[in-house]
């Protein structure tokens, strides 16, 4: 199964390619327009600037407008993509937030994820890792701590529920006869 561009690109936002000297940019294996990076922590970075710079300089503080900039009717359908963050990060796509809070941004740029690049399969995890998403916390964590400059301890945030693991499910199964 091969894995989604955004991934293979260390790229999960599906940065198309700029002149921006982001932290972390490389030069990648196919030319396919969109930015790659040396390892998905710079790429997640490179998203969360993003959006913080969409509210800083442009004055964009909803779900609504950051996404109607960052995937524009032109290339997306915009409206599904906005309905798809709100519901998975259960924030209000027309309330206006700080998208420098850590509880407002890693959550949507998670849900970003999931929209780039789908939701990742149980052959796609590593490290044994049983939350339905494509890394783990600890490199959302990283990366807000280097798009920001902050360094205080930071919650650990899930997207879905963590499913239960095998051994779980079997001895459920087990206890049911």
């Amino acid at each position: 199964m091969t894995l989604p561009l955004g991934i293979r690109h260390n790229n999960p936002g599906n940065i198309r390619i700029t002149t921006i000297p982001w932290q972390g940019k490389s030069v990648g294996p196919e030319d396919s327009g969109f930015e790659y990076f040396d390892a998905p922590i710079y790429g997640l970075r490179a998203m969360m600037i993003n959006i913080i710079n969409y509210q800083k300089k442009h004055g964009l503080n909803s779900i609504e407008t950051i996404i109607s900039r960052y995937a524009p009717p032109s290339e997306n359908n915009t409206q599904k993509y906005i309905t798809d963050v709100a519901a998975w990060t259960g924030l209000d796509p027309l309330k206006h937030y700080n998208f420098s809070e850590f509880g407002v941004l890693v959550p949507v740029i998670r849900a970003m994820v999931r929209k780039e690049c789908g939701a990742p399969t149980k052959q796609h995890m590593s490290d044994g890792y049983t939350v339905l998403q494509w890394y783990p916390d600890r490199v959302y964590n990283r990366a807000y701590k280097m798009a920001t400059g902050r360094s205080e301890e930071l919650p650990e945030v899930f997207l879905e529920p963590a499913e239960p693991n095998l051994w779980d499910r079997f001895i459920k199964w087990i206890r049911s006869l």
